[in-house]
Formats: structure tokens, C-alpha cells, sequence
């Protein structure tokens, strides 16, 4: 496991939220890391909104040319904040860390 305390997760959530996570180290577990952060503090809506706002933050921040390329699928994003407020309200246990 790559990340063993809840500090080590929430430094992910703040890199993303800054726009300092590198291209290298925005994976698909730090996607779902960050996805969790914002589906277990916020209603669906604003989750989805940070997070759609925070990928389009990245791009640029990677220096992405939106008008050449377009990583962000709103769908895909959609599909994983879904799934994972479905594993939140079904799972009673629902620390970062285990």
C-alpha cells in the first residue's frame, strides 16, 4: 500500500486542491483518494464540482492544451464519485485508514 496514514492521504487531497500534485503522481488511486475526501465532506453536487473543478485546475497546471487534447471525461468522473458515495453510505466504517 503506497499510503499507510491519513496525513500521507490528506497532503494528496491539499497537492490537488493547490495544483501541485505532479503529472507523475496523479494516478487512479489518488484520483479515488481525492474523490473519497470530497464525497465524505460534501453533498454529491459540490463533490462533483470540486473535483471537476480541481482536474480542470491540474490540466492547466500540467500545461495541457484543452483545445488540442481533452483528458477530463466528465462521465468517467461522474461513474467513480457514484461509486464511491455508494461505498461511503454502505460501509459504516468509512476511516481514510484502516
Amino acid at each position: 500500500m503506497k499510503y499507510k496514514t491519513e496525513k500521507e492521504l490528506l497532503e494528496i487531497v491539499h497537492k490537488f486542491k493547490n495544483g501541485t500534485i505532479s503529472r507523475e503522481d496523479w494516478g487512479h488511486a489518488e484520483h479515488l483518494i481525492v474523490g473519497f475526501y470530497y464525497v465524505s465532506n460534501n453533498d454529491f453536487e459540490t463533490a462533483l464540482d470540486k473535483m471537476r473543478d480541481g482536474i480542470f485546475n491540474l490540466l492547466k497546471a500540467f500545461e495541457v492544451d484543452l483545445n488540442k487534447e481533452m483528458p477530463y471525461h466528465e462521465t468517467m468522473t461522474v461513474f467513480w464519485l457514484k461509486t464511491i458515495a455508494d461505498f461511503f453510505e454502505n460501509n459504516t466504517e468509512n476511516d481514510f485508514v484502516k
